[in-house]
């Protein structure tokens, strides 16, 4: 991002980002968790998004074979977006629908459809009217028994919530 903006940046950023990626790699890069000594339980679809967009970022191309074999795991059927279930976790899918869409094909229209309908399907369009209490147009960042913590839910509130759906729904 700072290159595109015409931002300078040392090349000893890219390549510490690289030894960071690294250490939390697991599968060879395939996978990724979030701080180097973590266990291997803490392998996420989150983390393993992030750190595969962060890879895309630093070079890796679409048909890199641990690119591919990371998606394929990111697209495995238990982690198909669902709103109400143990499957919603909106900071995960934000970092899944960057990786696909910088790969595009039908598998990123394929997951980016069952997202989004999920997303606006559970979007508020009832709320009193009046501000400051006024909900509609946001998502509510209720308790779903066995949302992974992830999400989010409880530090960021409404705003947080309704941030990461809006940032989720114009990816393409």
């Amino acid at each position: 991002s700072a290159r595109a903006a015409g931002i300078e940046v040392p090349e000893t950023a890219f390549g510490l980002s690289s030894v960071f990626l690294d250490a939390c790699a697991v599968s060879d890069g395939a996978r990724y968790k979030y701080e180097p000594k973590e266990t291997l339980t803490k392998v996420t679809p989150a983390m393993t998004a992030s750190g595969l967009v962060a890879r895309q970022w630093l070079g890796w191309e679409r048909d890199y074979p641990l690119m591919r074999e990371g998606v394929d795991w990111l697209l495995q059927d238990r982690f198909k977006p669902e709103w109400d279930s143990s499957r919603r976790n909106i900071y995960e899918w934000y970092y899944v629908a960057q990786v696909l869409h910088n790969i595009g094909g039908d598998r990123w229209r394929d997951w980016y459809a069952q997202a989004a309908s999920e997303v606006c399907a559970n979007q508020k369009t009832r709320g009193s009217g009046k501000p400051p209490t006024d909900i509609r147009g946001s998502w509510t960042p209720s308790t779903i028994a066995g949302v992974p913590p992830g999400e989010h839910l409880y530090e960021g509130g409404r705003l947080y919530m309704t941030a990461m759906c809006v940032l989720l729904l114009e990816t393409p």
